[in-house]
């Protein structure tokens, strides 16, 4: 009986942490307002009750001067982004690690599955209740900085799942979470399949930018130096291809003319099987969105500028507005610290598979950097953050432990 009501703990107890953790990742921003700060109180609330808090001197040390840094080279606005997702995500660690108890690699994944499948319930909700989607994304997306044209028409048919970065974030996120599903090499083929095609579906309903980590995460596979890896990348390849076909065919025969969604999707299609298209891509519109500084001086520090839509030197791409606005300093100081918490990963007992995924995460980084502000707070940033903290308690634990033991 006592183990019984033990093993129920631990599943309530399990089933609250991914719950936390989507919250905190997406729906108390997509929320914003008091529910967001409600969110961020009662967690402060239950680490104040807790009294235990983690940190590492060094990345302690490592995070309030690179903090320090950004906040004196950069726009008000481009560092408070910044910090932002450093504190949100230190908070949501925290509650994980010692209120919910998540001690071990294989919590992080079940944490990262929940993640896509709570996205995907909201997926199917959303396109069974359009009223409601339209009603949600109206809330979501209220403020002046939304009001635009063109992003108004890109979300009416792309904005699936809660978030308020539908066009990045969220994309990212999923296909983050998927990146380390189907790279864990103790995983299934039938579980990595599964997430593999959930994650493609949603990432694909939002913005393609989530598809391209997808992707090198399934390539990324035959480089972690696991044998079941290799078999099941020649299977997910294989899956990709016939699931791509049959899209195909259905796009030629089918019309979706009427509807902007499905047309969304036969696009995306049509620009992969023709790479000569006339057509702008994404990377041809990003083509004319670098702007470097002139001057030496503005290269290196900065010149406090925001790229925004209404600035001179409008760009997406991430290292162009974090070089605008704090210079190739900012550059290095984010790049190095996100490159920082991405080597937790690493495991001194299966050196070659854990850098392999080291340097996964790395790139999965550098392609967001692409398309957008990686390293502001977002979906993406969130469960990244929150991920690699969790996993330096982990490796903290055990280099504590192996002197006793």
């Amino acid at each position: 009986m006592i183990i019984y009501r033990n093993e129920t703990d631990w599943t309530a107890r399990r089933f609250f942490a991914c719950l936390f953790f989507f919250i905190g990742c997406s729906v108390a921003n997509a929320l914003g307002g008091l529910w967001q700060a409600a969110f961020y109180i009662l967690s402060l609330g239950l680490i104040f009750i807790g009294g235990r808090v983690f940190y590492s001197k060094g990345l302690y040390f490592f995070i309030l001067s690179s903090a320090l840094l950004i906040l004196i080279l950069n726009h008000r606005d481009s560092s408070a982004g910044f910090i932002r997702v450093i504190l949100e995500s230190y908070i949501q660690a925290n509650i994980l690690i010692y209120f919910f108890r998540i001690k071990k690699y294989n919590d992080i994944l079940i944490l990262l599955k929940s993640f896509v499948l709570f996205q995907v319930v909201f997926l199917i909700f959303m396109l069974g209740f359009p009223q409601i989607r339209e009603l949600l994304l109206n809330y979501f997306y209220e403020g002046d900085a939304y009001q635009g044209e063109a992003f108004q028409t890109a979300i009416s048919y792309r904005g699936f799942g809660i978030s308020k970065h539908h066009l990045y974030g969220l994309p990212l996120a999923i296909s983050f979470c998927v990146a380390l599903i189907i790279t864990d090499r103790h995983e299934s083929l039938s579980v990595k399949f599964f997430y593999f095609l959930l994650g493609s579906l949603l990432v694909a309903l939002n913005a393609r930018i989530g598809l391209v980590i997808i992707l090198l995460a399934l390539f990324w596979m035959l480089t972690t130096f696991s044998k079941s890896n290799v078999r099941h990348t020649f299977a997910l390849v294989v899956a990709l291809s016939l699931i791509s076909l049959i899209v195909f065919l259905l796009s030629t025969i089918f019309s979706f003319s009427e509807n902007m969604t499905l047309h969304w999707l036969k696009e995306g299609v049509s620009q992969l099987s023709n790479s000569n298209s006339n057509k702008a891509t994404t990377l041809s519109d990003l083509r004319g969105m670098i702007h470097i500084p002139s001057s030496s001086w503005e290269l290196i520090f900065g010149r406090s500028y925001d790229c925004n839509i209404n600035s001179g030197c409008y760009s997406d791409i991430g290292f162009v507005r974090l070089i605008n606005s704090g210079g190739l300093i900012s550059l290095f100081i984010v790049s190095l610290l996100y490159l920082y918490i991405s080597i937790f990963f690493w495991d001194s007992s299966s050196w070659k598979y854990s850098v392999s995924r080291c340097m996964l995460l790395s790139f999965v980084f550098f392609v967001a950097m692409f398309k957008g502000e990686a390293y502001s707070a977002s979906d993406y940033s969130r469960a990244f953050m929150v991920t690699c903290l969790i996993m330096m308690k982990i490796k903290i634990r055990k280099s504590n432990e192996a002197p006793s033991s």
